[in-house]
């Protein structure tokens, strides 16, 4: 079955996500044309870890959104999909360096080892940002044609359009990547996730479409 997988994957200290299009909340116009919200703001079903059912101790759901300490591994969705698109918010602290994972084979050591990754950086503040691993880059292959990152600490939105391997990056709005790799094997979808600090209310915000 060809499907995709929505992770993050923790290499620092804190992060979260919330649902991007108010307080998770969808409306029946989006459900009908196949939206699925990946967070009930809640609690961590539809969740898991990489390589283990349940996430790692440190993800907590606080105020609507999902954070963590930090170094608690992946963070999977347990729904999988064919081609998407994902809408996210997230905002970071200074001298974060995070990202988003997707095509990702779960028999691999690491969702970093077979998915491309939309990159979430704090772009003023990291050493990282040289156009390839800078924010909303496809890291280590197609930089963002500008930075529209919000100052650190301010909400950003992306979005990511994934058709067979024509995929699309967005980030505040504005497309910054459009590649198609032409590689015409679907796997899976997961989000990565790393940095020293990432705000207050850290959140990452998925939305899932199906077509």
């Amino acid at each position: 079955m060809k499907r995709l997988l929505l992770a993050a994957v923790i290499a620092g200290f804190n992060f979260g996500f919330a649902q991007a299009s108010g307080p998770h909340t969808i409306t029946p116009a989006e459900l009908s044309s196949g939206w699925k919200p990946l967070f009930n703001g809640v609690n961590l079903d539809g969740w898991r870890g990489f390589k283990s059912a349940t996430p790692g101790p440190g993800w907590k759901v606080a105020d609507g959104e999902v954070t963590t300490a930090g170094h608690e591994g992946d963070l999977i969705s347990v729904g999988e999909f064919g081609d998407f698109e994902l809408n996210l918010e997230w905002k970071v602290g200074k001298g974060s360096n995070s990202g988003i994972l997707y095509r990702v084979g779960m028999d691999a050591a690491g969702p970093h080892e077979t998915g491309p990754e939309y990159q979430l950086l704090d772009n003023p503040n990291s050493q990282e940002n040289d156009g390839l691993h800078s924010a909303g880059a496809m890291y280590d292959l197609v930089a963002p044609v500008k930075d529209y990152t919000r100052p650190t600490g301010e909400w950003n939105e992306a979005r990511i359009v994934v058709r067979g391997w024509k995929i699309e990056h967005w980030l505040n709005g504005e497309k910054i990547v459009d590649v198609d790799l032409a590689s015409g094997s679907d796997v899976r979808f997961a989000c990565s996730f790393s940095g020293d600090h990432v705000g207050p209310k850290p959140v990452v915000s998925p939305d899932v479409s199906q077509h």
